[in-house]
């Protein structure tokens, strides 16, 4: 059930070859509906799960279940997992969890409260237990030094490396200067982003993060708040520093900051007269004017969300955007001001575009209900983005794990996505 999707991730292959995968032995069925577990790969790193679902005739069904419904939880029951879907190859849903703090149990437990799969509602819940004794008598943990300033102020300072059977967790922490500080809004420090990349000695790229690049081994990022700033743990299904050399490359950052930049529409004029923002290397484009019912509404109508109800009224201004910046709409905060002082919260929808850094859609007016003369548009935090970094570390030569001596270094940029 896993041999497809081994060829694509490194981390289950080397769990395979060290006898790591575990057969909890789950088969409930109800009302047609079968589901079965017998595979489950899971250490310090990651746990990823193989569900068959089959309908009555024995037809593999694939997607057919909220997700989310399936948790991993700790001794104390506490919720630990973060999941994500990983694929569908070989008629079975492949799902990948990392955990939100470091593991205090040698036993973590595996919970479904599976009740609806397509549209027929059942009893699928189960639970098993999953031993990591052995995974963890295999693991080794190297601590790192390294730290960087950048020149706006963030401090970047790496923790520590923890090799895994399936994966690698890549540690550091950062924290602000307190001049960048003061840029940034109250509670969305958080919301920074790295980007870099693990290249090898020829320059290869072997992974990259929050990046454009198509290779990412990334399985997923936690982040937690601590006294000495903000502490991310990056798992990897793998990251070969015990087999050949690698460098860790820094190449940007982004992260929300105050900002005052500011345009003057004439919303009757837009037709014929488009207005441009431009701010921070920043333009954004409007061309024209309505005052309709608000479009969030409508669909929510639509969709059955909502009952039919009292229409609310916005405003809807056509854009188009082309950043420099990250065109990030969920960190990004607009706001409109009429000529009589009323203040709008403004949200985006429409497309963005990643690689290009473009938006095109609307910028969606709460509560406008009239055409004002005027309307200045505030953009009050920005996703600003830092490129003026020159930063790179070699990772140190990791001890092979136990059995796994004798692997030959996987090409990534050949045999995992050739195709790039």
């Amino acid at each position: 059930m896993f041999s497809s999707d081994a060829e694509l991730d490194p981390g289950l292959q080397q769990s395979r070859k060290l006898g790591l995968i575990q057969d909890p032995g789950i088969n409930v069925s109800s009302h047609g509906y079968r589901i079965q577990v017998n595979e489950v790969s899971a250490d310090a790193s990651r746990l990823t799960i193989a569900v068959k679902v089959t309908d009555r005739f024995g037809k593999p069904v694939l997607q057919g279940f909220n997700w989310e419904q399936i948790s991993i939880k700790d001794e104390r029951g506490n919720e630990i997992g973060l999941g994500r879907f990983g694929s569908g190859n070989s008629g079975v849903d492949v799902f990948t969890y990392i955990y939100k703090g470091e593991l205090t149990s040698p036993t973590i437990t595996v919970e479904s409260r599976i009740d609806k799969i397509k549209e027929t509602k059942g009893n699928w819940k189960f639970s098993f237990p999953v031993d990591l004794t052995q995974a963890d008598s295999l693991t080794t943990v190297d601590e790192l030094n390294e730290h960087y300033v950048t020149p706006e102020g963030l401090t970047i300072q790496i923790d520590k490396l923890t090799h895994t059977p399936s994966g690698v967790k890549f540690e550091l922490t950062t924290s602000l200067s307190q001049q960048a500080r003061n840029k940034v809004p109250a509670n969305m420090e958080e919301m920074q982003k790295l980007m870099f990349h693990f290249e090898d000695e020829q320059g290869n790229i072997i992974s990259q993060v929050n990046g454009m690049h198509s290779i990412s081994m990334l399985a997923g990022a936690t982040s937690k708040r601590t006294e000495q700033g903000i502490h991310w743990v990056y798992t990897f299904i793998d990251l070969p520093y015990d087999s050949q050399h690698v460098k860790m490359v820094l190449d940007g950052y982004s992260i929300p900051e105050k900002s005052e930049g500011s345009v003057v529409i004439y919303p009757s004029r837009l037709n014929k007269e488009n207005a441009v923002f431009s701010n921070s290397g920043d333009k954004v484009w409007f061309n024209a004017f309505k005052i309709t019912q608000d479009p969030d509404q409508q669909a929510a109508i639509a969709a059955g969300v909502i009952e039919n109800q009292e229409a609310k009224s916005a405003g809807v201004v056509k854009i188009k955007g082309k950043y420099m910046n990250i065109a990030n709409p969920a960190v990004d905060q607009w706001q409109a001001i009429d000529d009589k002082g009323n203040k709008y919260p403004i949200e985006f929808r429409g497309t963005r575009d990643l690689d290009k850094k473009t938006l095109d859609g609307s910028f969606i007016i709460k509560g406008l209900s009239y055409t004002p003369t005027k309307l200045t548009l505030i953009r009050s935090i920005i996703d600003r983005y830092y490129s003026d970094v020159q930063w790179s570390f070699d990772l140190p030569k990791g001890k092979p794990i136990p059995g796994l001596e004798n692997n030959e270094p996987i090409k990534y940029w050949e045999d995992i996505l050739p195709d790039r």
